[in-house]
C-alpha cells in the first residue's frame, strides 16, 4: 500500500519496493493514491481505479504495459465511477465530462490520437467552469506583480494547495533526540549545511491536504522553540497512529479520514 500519509523515509521506501515489484516477475497487488501517476517509472498489467480527471486518468493508463505492447483483446483497465470523496479532490464538473467521455471509449484499444480527443472532449468551453475561474484568479494575481517575503510566500502556498506539513507524534517521540538535534542544527547552520539537515528532518515529515476543515487535527506545538519550525508551520500530529505499514491512521475525529490525503 502506498499513499501520501507516510513520512518521507518510509513512503521512499515504498516507492523503491514498487518500482523492484514493477522489474520484477512476481504476482501480487499494490494499493495506492494518485501520487504513482507521475512520479514512479512502473510497469503493471492490470489497472483498476476510480474516475478521477483525463489528465490525471491519462497518467494512469501509463502505468500498464508501459514499456511492453497490448496484443490482448480484453481490457485491462477498468475505471470505476467517482464518489463524494473524489469531487472534493478533484474539479466535480472537470471529473463527470471525465467520466462521459471515456464511457465513449469502453472496450475499445486506445490511440495517441483518441487520447487527444478525449482531452479536447473534456476541456471544450473549459473557461465556463469554477475549475478555470479559479485558475485565472491565482494567475491574475501572479502577473500583477504580486510579491511577498518568504513567510507570506510560504502562507498563500499553503492556502492554494491545501497542504500542511507534520511529524506524527508518534514517529517525534521515537525519534525525539534526533529530530530535536537536527531543528536546532537548522537554526544554526547557513548555506549547504543548513540544507543538508533539512532534507534529513524532512525525512520524518508528512505532507498532508487537508480537504476539510485543518482546527479537526491535534497539532501540537513543538516542546522546543525553533525559528525554523514557526516560520514552516511545521506542527507535531497528535490522536493517530503511525507504522511503516499503514502509515497515519486517525484514532480520533473519525471524519479525518474522508478530509485528509
Amino acid at each position: 500500500m502506498l499513499h501520501s500519509r507516510f513520512i518521507t523515509l518510509d513512503r521512499a521506501k515504498k516507492e523503491r519496493d514498487i518500482i523492484d515489484f514493477s522489474k520484477s516477475t512476481n504476482n501480487g497487488l499494490w494499493i495506492t493514491t494518485q501520487l504513482v501517476e507521475a512520479s514512479l517509472d512502473i510497469d503493471f498489467d492490470l489497472l483498476l481505479t476510480e474516475c478521477s480527471t483525463i489528465d490525471s486518468m491519462l497518467q494512469r493508463f501509463g502505468r500498464c504495459y508501459r514499456k511492453r505492447h497490448y496484443n490482448n483483446t480484453d481490457p485491462n483497465i477498468f475505471i470505476f465511477q467517482y464518489d463524494n470523496i473524489s469531487k472534493k479532490i478533484y474539479d466535480p464538473e472537470l471529473i463527470n465530462r471525465t467520466y462521459k467521455t471515456l464511457s465513449e471509449y469502453n472496450n475499445l484499444l486506445i490511440t495517441e490520437e483518441q487520447k487527444q480527443e478525449m482531452i479536447d472532449k473534456v476541456f471544450t468551453d473549459i473557461e465556463h467552469t469554477e475549475y478555470f475561474h479559479s485558475y485565472k484568479n491565482y494567475k491574475d494575481l501572479l502577473k500583477s506583480g504580486f510579491r511577498a517575503n518568504k513567510k507570506e510566500a510560504q502562507e498563500l502556498f499553503r492556502n492554494i494547495t491545501n497542504q500542511c506539513t507534520v511529524i506524527p507524534k508518534p514517529v517525534y517521540e521515537k525519534n525525539k533526540d534526533l529530530i530535536n538535534d537536527l531543528v536546532s542544527q537548522i537554526d544554526s547552520n547557513k548555506g549547504i549545511e543548513k540544507l543538508k539537515v533539512k532534507e534529513k528532518l524532512y525525512d520524518y515529515c508528512a505532507n498532508l491536504k487537508i480537504l476539510g476543515r485543518q482546527r479537526l487535527l491535534k497539532l501540537e506545538d513543538f516542546p522546543i522553540k525553533s525559528k525554523f519550525l514557526l516560520n514552516n508551520n511545521i506542527k507535531l500530529l497528535d490522536g493517530i497512529q503511525y507504522n511503516d505499514k499503514k502509515g497515519i491512521v486517525f484514532i480520533e475525529n473519525s471524519e479525518n479520514i474522508d478530509n485528509i490525503i
